[in-house]
């Protein structure tokens, strides 16, 4: 069983990597991007990043299925909860950056209609030193992010 994969390597991590994608020092865990409404003029994406031994930043995100994405973080601000949009997202090395419903999340901004109906969305993330990667993610409707039966 440790010639598939189980062994360590290092990582201390108690999720489930399987479907990490690992370019030079960065992981990247897929997590999932909401399925925009009708009209909505704009649907949020969730995934995790660690970088290994040296620091970087996600800096840019871009997707054809949308006239752009913009990195957000949520905070309060005088007692309210605001979003605001922020340049880049830090990845201190070796540490997990997760991006979550009500913290750091991807905005992407006017999804085509084509997203509605799609099952995934793709999107390139540009890093200050990592090479870009393409990241695809499932598009899950509100409510269907803890449905892990798989029923349909």
């Amino acid at each position: 069983l440790a010639a598939c994969g189980g062994g360590g390597y290092g990582h201390s991590h108690d999720h489930d990597h399987a479907d990490a994608i690992v370019s030079g020092e960065l992981t990247i865990t897929p997590g999932f991007a909401r399925r925009p409404t009708e009209g909505a003029p704009a649907t949020a994406g969730y995934f995790s990043m660690t970088s290994g031994e040296i620091d970087d930043a996600l800096v840019a995100v871009t997707t054809e299925d949308a006239a752009s994405v913009e990195l957000h973080t949520v905070g309060m601000t005088n007692g309210v909860m605001r979003m605001r949009q922020i340049e880049k997202i830090i990845l201190p090395a070796g540490e997990e950056v997760s991006l979550k419903p009500g913290g750091l999340h991807l905005m992407i901004m006017q999804p085509s209609a084509r997203l509605m109906h799609a099952e995934t969305i793709e999107v390139t993330l540009t890093f200050e030193t990592a090479e870009p990667v393409t990241l695809s993610l499932p598009l899950k409707g509100i409510g269907e992010e803890d449905d892990h039966h798989h029923d349909h």
